[in-house]
C-alpha cells in the first residue's frame, strides 16, 4: 500500500476533510458570478443572450481575465447587468471586481512604464528640430542655385551695372 504524502496532509489539516487547495479558497467575484450561474443551469451563451454583453465578455468576467475586460465605468455596468440577471446582490461583487481590476490595471501601468522606458526613443527639442529645418532649407536653396545657375546675391547687381552702364554712355 502507498501512502501520498500530500493527502494524508490534507486530511490532517482539514481535519479529514479531503478538500484540494482550490477548494479551499474563498471564491473571487468572477468565480461567484461562474457558481451562481451553473447552480441555476443557465449557460454563458444565455447569459451573453439575454443581457446583451458579448460572450467574450461574460467569460472575461468570470476568468477574471482584466486584459480583456473594458475600462471600470463599462465593468461596472456589466457587472451589475450581470447580477441582476442572476438576482444576486450586486453590490459587493461590483466593489470586488472594481478594486480587482484597479489592482490589475496598476500592475500593467507600472509594467508598461517600465518596458517604455527601456523602448522609448530619445525625443529631439524643438531647438534641434528647427535647426534641422533651416538646415534643409539651406541645403534646398543652394542645389536649387547650383541646378539654375542663379545667383541669390546678385539679383539686385544686375539692374544697378546696367544703370551705370546708361549713365555713362
Amino acid at each position: 500500500m502507498v501512502i501520498n504524502p500530500v493527502s494524508s496532509y490534507q486530511e490532517t489539516y482539514n481535519n479529514g476533510n479531503t478538500e484540494t487547495d482550490e477548494e479551499a479558497k474563498p471564491l473571487t467575484a468572477g468565480g461567484r458570478l461562474q457558481q451562481v450561474r451553473e447552480e441555476k443551469a443557465i449557460s454563458i451563451e444565455e447569459v451573453a443572450e439575454a443581457t446583451n454583453i458579448s460572450l467574450a465578455n461574460v467569460q472575461a468576467m468570470e476568468s477574471e481575465d482584466f486584459d480583456r475586460l473594458p475600462v471600470a465605468p463599462f465593468l461596472k455596468g456589466q457587472v451589475i447587468i450581470y447580477c441582476r440577471f442572476l438576482k444576486i446582490e450586486e453590490e459587493t461583487i461590483v466593489d470586488e471586481f472594481l478594486a480587482t481590476h484597479a489592482e490589475n490595471r496598476k500592475k500593467q501601468v507600472h509594467a508598461s512604464r517600465i518596458d517604455n522606458k527601456l523602448a522609448e526613443a530619445r525625443r529631439m527639442s524643438s531647438i534641434t528640430i528647427a535647426l534641422l529645418i533651416l538646415t534643409a532649407i539651406i541645403i534646398s536653396l543652394t542645389a536649387f542655385s547650383l541646378y539654375t545657375s542663379w545667383n541669390p546675391f546678385s539679383a539686385g547687381s544686375d539692374k544697378q551695372e546696367s544703370r551705370f552702364q546708361a549713365q555713362e554712355n
